[in-house]
């Protein structure tokens, strides 16, 4: 039983960390919610020592498999700071080997999640001169949705002192005009021009 994660994750766990049991009634140790048996594993795979970082060999040869049977683990892993772009952005199973080199009995796929970051990012000011006041806008994209109640963090570079208390946000996407955002307000405090929208 082999997880190939996609490239740029890196599994990254301790023992207590490794949990491929289903619940047992009267037990009040970690479980994977939905399996229906423990994963017929000898012990706790030893994560990743040496590149490919993103294969974990949880099981050899040795260990098999009931049919119709659902089994799971729940585990941490480092996620990159980029979405994979040069290959698939998924988790694959391959059941049935010990090596990723040899043909699976069984595989199957998971499309992993988009890695939420900014991108995109410029920042210029329309009055560029020493020491004389000027407007400074802000563009970016996001990956995902930033939900209601989240927020955007900016921060210039040492020497640029924040003046103006607040400013208007403007949303503009490909397919639209830009507009106002509704209770939107971009507040600045400090020396070093840090602000939160």
């Amino acid at each position: 039983l082999i997880v190939i994660a996609p490239p740029g994750y890196v599994w990254d766990y301790e023992a207590a960390d490794f949990i491929y049991a289903a619940r047992h009634a009267g037990s009040t140790d970690p479980y994977v919610p939905g399996a229906d048996a423990d994963l017929p594993i000898p012990g706790i795979p030893a994560k990743p020592s040496a590149s490919p970082f993103n294969v974990l060999a949880v099981a050899g040869a040795s260990v098999s498999f009931r049919p119709r049977i659902k089994y799971g683990i729940i585990t941490k892993i480092q996620v990159p700071l980029h979405t994979p772009v040069a290959s698939a952005n998924a988790f694959i199973l391959l059941v049935g080997q010990d090596s990723a080199a040899a043909g699976p009995l069984q595989a199957g796929i998971a499309e992993a999640r988009r890695v939420p970051r900014v991108f995109g990012a410029t920042a210029w000011l329309d009055n560029p001169v020493a020491n004389f006041d000027g407007a400074i806008n802000f563009s970016f994209e996001t990956v995902t949705l930033v939900p209601a109640g989240g927020g955007l963090v900016a921060t210039g570079p040492p020497g640029f002192a924040a003046t103006d208390a607040t400013a208007t946000c403007i949303l503009s996407s490909r397919s639209t005009e830009p507009r106002p955002v509704p209770n939107c307000t971009c507040t600045f405090s400090g020396g070093d021009a840090s602000s939160n929208i």
